[in-house]
C-alpha cells in the first residue's frame, strides 16, 4: 500500500487509521449482507420455477390445453441383461422331534424282547432307586446266557440290540437316546 500520508521505510510499521478501519469493516459488512441476499432471492427463483404456484397459476393452467406427451419405445434387446438377483433360499422350519420312546417298569419285573417289544439303541434311566436291577440276556436262553446286568441305582445307561432280551426290575422309566 503506498499512501503518501505514510511513507514507507525498511523495517517500519505503519500506523492505523481508525476511520479507514471503520468503513473497512462497513464494506465486509455490506457485502456480506448482499451476498446473502443474491443467494436467498436465487434460492426463492429457483423454488418457484421448480413447481411454487399460488391459485391463480391454478386457474390458468386449468384453462390452458394439457400438453401433449410423446412416448418413445426403446428395442430392449439391444439393452444389456440387468444381472438376475440373487435369491436367499428361506430356511424351513425344523420339524418338531418327536418324544423319545419309553420304556416303564412300573417297579414290577418287566422282560422285553429288543426289536420286537422295545425298539434297539441307547436307552438311559436317571433317578433309579438302589434296588434298581437290569439285564441283557441272549435271546431264547431263559435269562441264563447274561450280556450284561448291573444292581444300582442313580443313572444308569444300556445299549440294546435287536433280539436280545433287557430284563428291569424296579428302575423307573427307561428313554431311548
Amino acid at each position: 500500500m503506498n499512501d503518501p500520508q505514510y511513507p514507507q521505510y525498511p523495517g517500519t510499521t505503519l500506523p492505523i487509521d481508525p476511520q479507514r478501519e471503520k468503513r473497512r469493516s462497513l464494506n465486509k459488512k455490506i457485502l456480506l449482507i448482499a451476498a446473502f441476499v443474491v443467494t436467498f432471492g436465487a434460492g426463492i427463483g429457483i423454488g418457484a420455477a421448480a413447481g411454487g404456484s399460488s391459485p391463480a397459476d391454478a386457474n390458468l393452467a386449468a384453462a390452458a390445453p394439457a400438453p401433449t406427451v410423446t412416448v418413445t419405445s426403446h428395442d430392449l434387446a439391444a439393452a444389456p441383461a440387468a444381472p438376475a438377483a440373487t435369491v436367499k433360499p428361506t430356511s424351513t422350519p425344523k420339524p418338531t422331534p418327536k418324544p423319545s420312546p419309553t420304556f416303564d417298569d412300573g417297579g414290577d419285573d418287566v422282560l422285553a424282547i429288543v426289536g420286537e417289544d422295545i425298539p434297539a439303541g441307547t436307552w438311559t434311566v436317571r433317578g433309579a432307586p438302589s434296588d434298581c436291577f437290569w439285564g441283557i440276556f441272549k435271546a431264547g436262553s431263559n435269562q441264563q446266557d447274561i450280556i450284561a446286568d448291573g444292581l444300582a441305582g442313580g443313572t444308569q445307561r444300556v445299549t440294546l440290540k435287536a433280539g436280545q432280551e433287557f430284563e428291569s426290575n424296579d428302575c423307573g422309566v427307561w428313554t431311548k437316546k
